[in-house]
């Protein structure tokens, strides 16, 4: 043939698909499980910001009520209660109530109407099960909630109002040393029998009261002498009511100090001090406690960059009986762990954290982000590896969802078409389509100039992104003026020495056919590519083709084109392609 004409293409931009997909949406929302089902807060463009169900299929996936048939049914604070999921959420007519669902449309049912006002909502919130029953905050009176103690058997009648704080607000409901603590104004515990707060008097001198935090051997607590943090003491109370002081943190002549990451590990605690010395040399300190004074302790020391956001040491997480933790700046944020010893204190793996997606552990493995992107780890340097290629985006403010561990699987957030999708990390196939550097979505439209007897080529790119065998059934073109080739030397390897497009791609290979223009007569033509596979969410990856001939004829140069319109596979054993379909 002839003369080579410049070819237009229009292709839509999009992410690459990701694992198993499951659904798309405008935003998600917090996330609960109960056995195989798992419940999330969701906006799919139809209705508005309401609560979905999955069990990790694309089929099962679906909105449980529309609570709120004109505007956002806004469900917010999911938490499991007697093996039903419990919240918050605006009717349109009752406004923010208390809310619960046993997964079906039916079992989706306002609780009470706690405040009687007309449209005025009582804002459940700080909800918290203690002795068999669910306490929250709300209120029947206030406006925005927070400022009455209640709790709920999940009946109207068992809706109860226990305490009244008036016009000061409740914070924290903690359950700890089997006993309900709450914060108002300072630490009080609730008293079951008389209905009432009794205070407890940790530190005059430093009156704020911060940070609580409940583990095996009692209420972890800081107090201050302001909410700036300036001098920090850390106590433990004890079930017998014992008030212990651990650890006293003296604010720096010119600088700040603060407290960060209280994780349990075994029978301690973790915990970091950030501390700004205004010189230069500020540092990160990890710690450790066993509950009493003696036993809490500095392990190792960090540098810290205090004029860089989110700098410091973070992500703490129990896995395999060692804390592992983000590194931050000053090495690079790659995974440490500790084993609660500075010579057991180092570097697990040479792979950069993000900060902004929690660590989640699942199956005896540790996954976390690197670069938005899902990794596992096992420990070890050498099983550090890249799960998926999808990008992970950062919680935004009102987001408490990117990545979860449920029904043996792990769920996670990404994009899909400009929109935040859910997926799962089941093992599947997924195809990538591509010309040149720029991702094809299925049923795009590609469009193609040429002269008459003129060839007009494009190399097509089809690698697999997913975790398991891609296997084609079919490649084929069928419309007038359009053929493909699947024999090219970019595809020749020491395997496949005659370069043929692989009919089975494994995790992470690629492919590539020529696609051609080849117009004998003028005018417009129309033709489809069609890519058939394995894939679950494409099995079917069509792209639409538009060819338009010019009367001009092109010079002949004698150059060869295949004129076929389907690849050939090379035939496979039969034993390999059944197990490879299973």
């Amino acid at each position: 043939m002839k003369y080579l004409n410049t070819v237009v293409l229009l292709f839509t931009f999009s992410m690459v698909y990701g694992q198993t997909f499951v659904k798309d949406f405008f935003s998600i929302n917090e996330f609960v499980t109960i056995g195989n089902q798992s419940f999330f807060v969701a906006i799919d463009g139809v209705h508005g910001s309401e609560l979905w169900k999955t069990d990790g299929t694309k089929e099962n996936s679906v909105l449980i009520k529309d609570i709120n048939t004109l505007g956002n049914g806004s469900p917010e604070h999911l938490v499991v209660f007697n093996n039903e999921v419990y919240f918050s959420a605006n009717d349109g007519v009752f406004g923010q109530e208390l809310w619960k669902t046993d997964g079906s449309e039916s079992g989706t049912v306002l609780v009470k109407n706690i405040h009687q006002s007309f449209g005025q909502g009582s804002y459940p919130s700080n909800f918290t099960v203690f002795n068999n029953e669910l306490y929250f905050t709300a209120t029947d009176n206030f406006i925005n909630g927070n400022y009455q103690l209640w709790k709920t058997d999940g009946t109207n009648d068992g809706t109860l109002k226990v305490y009244d704080a008036g016009g000061v607000r409740i914070n924290e409901l903690l359950v700890a040393n089997n006993k309900l603590y709450l914060k108002q104004g300072g630490l009080a515990e609730y008293d079951t029998i008389s209905n009432s707060l009794i205070p407890i008097t940790v530190d005059s001198e430093y009156p704020v009261i911060d940070e609580l935090n409940s583990f095996d051997n009692g209420l972890y607590f800081i107090t201050s002498i302001n909410y700036s943090r300036q001098d920090i003491r850390f106590y433990r109370l004890e079930e017998e009511g014992n008030i212990i002081l651990l650890q006293e943190f003296t604010q720096p002549q010119y600088g700040d100090i603060d407290i960060h990451n209280f994780t349990q590990i075994g029978n301690e605690v973790y915990f970091s001090i950030t501390t700004d010395f205004d010189s230069g040399n500020d540092t990160d300190v990890l710690w450790k406690t066993d509950g009493t004074n003696l036993g809490t302790l500095p392990i190792t020391s960090f540098d810290w960059d205090r004029h860089l956001s989110e700098s410091n040491i973070s992500n703490f997480i129990e896995y395999n009986d060692e804390l592992f933790f983000n590194s931050g700046s000053q090495n690079n944020y790659v995974l440490w762990k500790s084993d609660g010893t500075e010579a057991g204190t180092a570097q697990a793996s040479n792979i950069s954290v993000d900060r902004s997606v929690d660590f989640v552990t699942l199956n005896n493995l540790l996954y976390f982000s690197n670069n938005q992107k899902l990794w596992s780890t096992d420990g070890t340097d050498a099983n550090t590896t890249k799960f998926s290629d999808l990008i992970i985006p950062s919680q935004v403010s009102d987001d408490f969802f990117n990545v979860k561990a449920a029904n043996s699987t792990i769920f996670f957030e990404s994009v899909y078409q400009n929109r935040r999708a859910l997926y799962t990390t089941e093992l599947n196939p997924i195809i990538e389509v591509k010309k040149g550097y720029s991702i094809i979505e299925t049923n795009n439209v590609a469009s193609f100039e040429s002269k008459i007897d003129s060839v007009v080529r494009n190399i097509i790119k089809v690698k697999n992104v997913g975790n398991k065998e891609l296997i084609f059934s079919k490649v084929k073109v069928v419309g007038q003026d359009f053929y493909i080739d699947g024999q090219l030397s970019s595809n020749i390897t020491e395997q496949n020495p005659d370069g043929n497009f692989l009919q089975i791609l494994e995790p992470g290979a690629q492919s590539e056919f020529e696609l051609s223009f080849y117009p004998s007569t003028k005018g417009l033509k129309k033709a489809t590519l069609s890519i058939l596979s394995n894939d679950i969410n494409t099995p079917n990856f069509n792209i639409e083709l538009i060819g338009f001939a010019e009367d001009e004829i092109g010079l002949n140069i004698n150059e060869s084109i295949s004129l076929d319109k389907e690849i050939n596979f090379r035939i496979l054993q039969l034993k390999k392609l059944k197990r490879l379909l299973k």
